[in-house]
């Protein structure tokens, strides 16, 4: 089974707006990730924050760089379409696509 890569993939038979802005405001679940967590290969991320000073390497699905062995401050984040999240120390939480 292929990776899923975007909204329609992931909520398959919904489109729209709605739907996007329901995934925006966490209605698709989180994960808290530490360096003891495994995540489902097939889930998509799009909005990764630390909660304390975190080191984690990711894959950006949407092209640019893959940060790898980035240190991500307390409180920042980033978005795109992140999969393969790892944390090797720290914490963060990872909102489902």
């Amino acid at each position: 089974m292929a990776a899923k890569q975007n909204i329609d993939q992931v909520n398959a038979g919904k489109q729209g707006v709605n739907d996007l802005l329901s995934a925006q405001f966490g209605e698709n679940g989180f994960r808290i990730v530490t360096s003891s967590s495994t995540l489902d290969a097939e889930e998509r991320y799009y909005f990764i924050q630390a909660t304390e000073d975190t080191v984690i390497d990711c894959t950006n699905n949407n092209g640019g760089d893959n940060p790898a062995t980035f240190t991500l401050l307390a409180g920042l984040y980033l978005t795109g379409v992140f999969s393969d999240v790892v944390v090797t120390s720290g914490t963060l939480v990872a909102y489902i696509l």
